[in-house]
């Protein structure tokens, strides 16, 4: 499963979002999810939120690159993302109070 940070700030807490591509994972016969990333669903903060769910109708990826750039987020070479702010410490990642 993908983490629950924000996509664009990584933040939390956050609520899912389902894109058009969203597609299940298949069921384990045990009746649980198998492993793996939820194909079309991303997490977003109170903030990034709003945006998010104005792009409902675009499939996952092309609705990062619109958030992205809206946004301003920026990757290096090797296509990993670049922070937008300083770290957050793990901890405010696990109890952001």
């Amino acid at each position: 499963m993908k983490p629950d940070w924000c996509w664009i700030c990584e933040t939390r807490p956050t609520k899912r979002v389902r894109f058009s591509d969203y597609a299940k994972q298949p069921l384990a016969p045990d009746g649980t999810v198998m492993d793996g990333d939820d194909e079309g669903i991303a997490w977003f903060c109170a903030d990034h939120l709003p945006a998010a769910i104005e792009l409902l109708a675009l499939p996952v990826g092309e609705a990062m690159r619109v958030l992205e750039e809206r946004f301003g987020v920026q990757r290096d070479p090797s296509g990993k993302k670049l922070p937008t702010s300083p770290p957050v410490h793990w901890a405010r990642r696990l109890w952001p109070f």
